[in-house]
């Protein structure tokens, strides 16, 4: 959780230029490039996910990984959502009045280990879960087109011939794109 502006958010921060370290105590720089700042909000009738791209940082990966510590500098006007109009709202006085206050900082407090014993854990489960993640993208698509065509084939499911055709159209795009709708 980070606190801005007196709002509390939930912010995940993932380096992925730290998974290709090995286990001896180091520092790393993060920036836009090898880091994400991410949001998802949800309300009634919806949600909306946005992130801030610009950044720099730090991450002190020390033998113990409970004295790690992470430091983020976050450009706020940088501030990106799937909504130009929730865009612009966000960066207003309601939410981080990005004028104002063009700069955040996270430092962490406190990190927990977990189920983790050192560092070099840390990378292995972090390698695992990328490769798991990896396999299960290459498996979609082929799954998503098989359930498609049944849908083109089917006199029983709803919408007919040209809404699974557009579908197929859209998902294409989106992996093409590099987008991932869960």
């Amino acid at each position: 959780m980070v606190q801005l502006l007196g709002r509390t958010f939930c912010v995940a921060v993932i380096g992925s230029g730290i998974l290709a370290a090995s286990a001896v105590a180091a520092e790393y720089k993060l920036t836009g490039k090898n880091t994400e700042i991410k949001f998802l909000g949800t309300k009634a009738d919806g949600k909306h996910t946005g992130s801030f791209p610009k950044l720099t940082g730090t991450f002190e990966l020390p033998d113990d990984v409970t004295k790690s510590k992470i430091t983020v500098k976050i450009d706020m006007d940088a501030l990106e959502s799937d909504d130009p109009k929730l865009t612009g709202h966000l960066k207003g006085p309601d939410f981080f009045e990005t004028k104002k206050y063009p700069e955040a900082k996270f430092v962490s407090k406190k990190i927990k280990t977990g189920a983790y014993r050192d560092a070099s854990d840390v990378i292995r489960e972090s390698l695992r879960r990328w490769k798991d993640q990896e396999e299960l993208r290459a498996f979609v698509p082929e799954w998503l087109e098989q359930e498609i065509q049944e849908g083109m084939e089917s006199a029983d499911l709803p919408g007919g011939p040209e809404f699974w055709q557009q579908l197929r159209t859209e998902l294409r795009e989106d992996l093409k794109n590099g987008s991932r709708r869960r």
